[in-house]
């Protein structure tokens, strides 16, 4: 006897192709036949996979941080390696990624931060971005600050507003990505960037 119908689809999969959609689209202008188009499953599969649109859109802010941002972060704690170079690989990395044509272009949390101030954005949705947000500042405070402290890093640099700053960067390099920048575009934004670290 069998145990049970199984889904006839993958949820990864799935899952990668909402998050295109919704990185192409931002989560207003994302409908739900778009969705169950793109995803290749019916709706009331949509609904017992993920949940309603807000939990799948979240599902895919969580994936596309495990997906895309965590491994390109990796390479800043490769303490092995100089930190400029760390840091100069994973702005080129975020550019790469940013400008690959398998993607829609940008970065989906630049994108939906930016949309998280329109009135209609869900308050589980925001909660997610601004945790995301707090998460990623966070990580780049603690980091600036282990680097002063390995004297990688001179003293007089203040580790907030140095995270503050890479926030900044990588998001405008997002926006400029999206609007059709080139990687040689964002490289030569990154070479002016990496002054303020001498």
């Amino acid at each position: 006897m069998s145990a049970g119908r199984q889904r006839a689809f993958d949820k990864e999969e799935a899952l990668d192709a909402a998050m295109t959609v919704f990185w192409q689209n931002g989560y207003g202008n994302t409908s739900m036949a778009e969705l169950v188009s793109a995803m290749g499953i019916n709706k009331p599969s949509l609904y017992a996979a993920f949940g309603n649109k807000e939990d799948l859109f979240v599902a895919t802010l969580r994936r596309y941080i495990d997906n895309h941002g965590k491994p390109n972060a990796a390479v800043l704690f490769e303490t092995e390696k100089p930190f400029k170079e760390r840091l100069r690989r994973f702005l080129k990395q975020t550019a790469e990624m940013q400008c690959n044509p398998r993607f829609p272009g940008g970065c989906l949390i630049t994108s939906c931060t930016d949309e998280s101030n329109a009135e209609a954005f869900p308050p589980k949705a925001l909660k997610e971005i601004s945790d995301i947000n707090a998460f990623i500042l966070d990580k780049f405070i603690k980091l600036f600050s282990d680097e002063i402290n390995a004297g990688t890093l001179k003293s007089s640099h203040d580790p907030k507003a140095l995270a503050l700053y890479i926030v900044a960067l990588t998001q405008g390099m997002a926006v400029s990505a999206k609007n059709g920048a080139s990687p040689e575009d964002l490289q030569a934004i990154i070479d002016q960037a990496m002054a303020a670290f001498s």
